[in-house]
């Protein structure tokens, strides 16, 4: 069997700002990483891994991204 790669630096500290603002969507953002298309780049890799859905362009963290999110990674 594949094993997933880990999760980057980028996903990660995305994937805790998703979880904190709640969503994320192209049209009424609050918050980039860096420019919009790169965070659709980044939340779409979150998609892929079930950590994040899409729905109209609405991103938003799954239970399994949240859990991902809260853990402590050591710096």
């Amino acid at each position: 069997t594949k094993q997933a790669r880990p999760l980057g630096t980028a996903q990660r500290d995305v994937l805790r700002c998703l979880v904190e603002h709640g969503s994320w969507a192209a049209n009424r953002h609050g918050w980039l990483w860096d420019t919009e298309s790169g965070t659709v780049r980044i939340l779409e890799s979150l998609v892929r891994r079930g950590l994040a859905t899409c729905d109209v362009g609405r991103y938003t963290a799954t239970d399994a991204g949240k859990a991902i999110a809260a853990e402590k990674v050591p710096r």
